[in-house]
């Protein structure tokens, strides 16, 4: 359900505004190709900042869970967060330059949800020993 609703929010997201509102005034819908301005962070609202980090945070929690022992853990898990951000920024910059959909390539959401992996995994490895998480029930190898 987790990697439905995150494909459905990225790549294929509902406007619910109607064009013209104040949801608009503050950056939802301003679409570009590529937005590679690091700066441009500061001018995000604080729901497009925490959006962004919660939006991978349960991905990273989910993934050290599964695979606890998988190479180093710390090291799998980056990985996967490196390469789950890369691939939904170029997927929507591949998808904005055919004109198919209304999303952009940008480099501050890039930052964002790296942040947001990172700070799933640090949760992860707090309430692990906390909770004692050693089930085996849904482990894969």
């Amino acid at each position: 359900m987790y990697i439905y609703a995150l494909i459905k929010v990225t790549i294929f997201p509902m406007m619910i505004f109607k064009f013209g509102s104040k949801a608009y005034r503050y950056g939802f819908g301003k679409q570009y190709l590529a937005n590679f301005n690091v700066l441009e962070i500061s001018k995000y609202t604080p729901i497009q900042i925490w959006g962004n980090i919660a939006l991978i945070l349960p991905l990273s929690i989910l993934i050290a869970y599964l695979w606890p022992h998988k190479l180093s853990a710390f090291k799998f898990n980056i990985c996967v967060g490196i390469l789950t951000t890369i691939g939904i920024e170029m997927t929507q910059l591949i998808m904005a330059f055919f004109y198919l959909g209304s999303r952009t390539f940008d480099i501050n959401d890039l930052i964002l949800n790296l942040l947001g992996y990172l700070l799933g995994f640090c949760i992860y490895k707090v309430i692990k020993p906390i909770f004692n998480i050693e089930s085996d029930m849904f482990r894969v190898f």
